[in-house]
């Protein structure tokens, strides 16, 4: 049988084996986990509903902070589907 990890050849001592060396799992194991954390972090970049400018990803809202202080200051903001007066 040939190590998943190396390719090297080995004879099991468990019939489920698929590693030749402790230090051949934790690697294949680390590949797995460092493959699964990268696999999650595509984020889609967030755009201001109001003027356009980059969000942070862990903005609740689809308006950046200035395009929100103008809300409040009452001036009307249109933005297409978004209108506040």
């Amino acid at each position: 049988m040939k190590c998943l990890y190396c390719g090297e050849p080995f004879t099991p001592k468990r019939k489920n084996q698929k590693y030749d060396t402790t230090e051949c799992s934790k690697r294949a194991s680390n590949d797995k986990t460092k493959a699964r954390y990268h696999s999650n972090k595509e984020v889609k970049e967030k755009i201001c509903a109001g003027c356009g400018s980059k969000l942070s990803k862990y903005n609740d809202t689809d308006l950046c902070a200035l395009c929100i202080a103008k809300n409040r200051n009452g001036s009307k903001i249109d933005f297409g589907n978004i209108a506040w007066e």
